[in-house]
């Protein structure tokens, strides 16, 4: 597979991460809890598990990437540590950072990117971890697998 093209299928999929929560409950800005997103996350796992070549992101490449989400629907995505030359989240830079939307409708996360489309994940809790699973889709060529902890 070309560089550029994992690169961005990755770039797009980190970044879709900030737009792939959603808030219940009425936390404000603490550590989430399994019944609330809302709150600050620390990514401590990028994957595409079809693709157990690329390895993980934050574990093997050292990657730092944090997600501050509230209670409004609005998120901050903050990456550091990505290889200008091979990235995962960042385009053509070491760090970066994204802001926008999101929400949610049972386990099922819809954000709008401020575009014409939008796009969807799935989440799960268990143990005080969240996990959002990306399907291939037009944009996504290969399913991802991002697991957060609260900070």
């Amino acid at each position: 597979m070309q560089a550029g093209l994992r690169s961005m299928r990755a770039a797009v999929a980190v970044a879709l991460v900030a737009f792939a929560f959603a808030a219940c409950g009425d936390s404000a800005g603490t550590g989430p809890t399994p019944t609330t997103v809302v709150g600050n996350w620390n990514v401590t796992s990028l994957t595409a598990p079809t693709q157990p070549s690329w390895g993980d992101a934050v574990k093997d490449d050292g990657m730092s990437i944090s997600l501050a989400l509230t209670s409004g629907g609005s998120y901050t995505l903050t990456a550091s540590g990505d290889d200008p030359t091979d990235p995962w989240v960042c385009t053509n830079t070491a760090s970066c950072s994204y802001t926008g939307t999101y929400s949610t409708s049972g386990n099922t996360i819809t954000w709008d990117q401020g575009t014409a489309s939008e796009a969807t994940a799935t989440f799960s809790f268990s143990a005080g971890t969240m996990t959002i699973n990306y399907q291939a889709n037009a944009v996504i060529t290969d399913p991802y697998k991002i697991v957060l902890q609260p900070k």
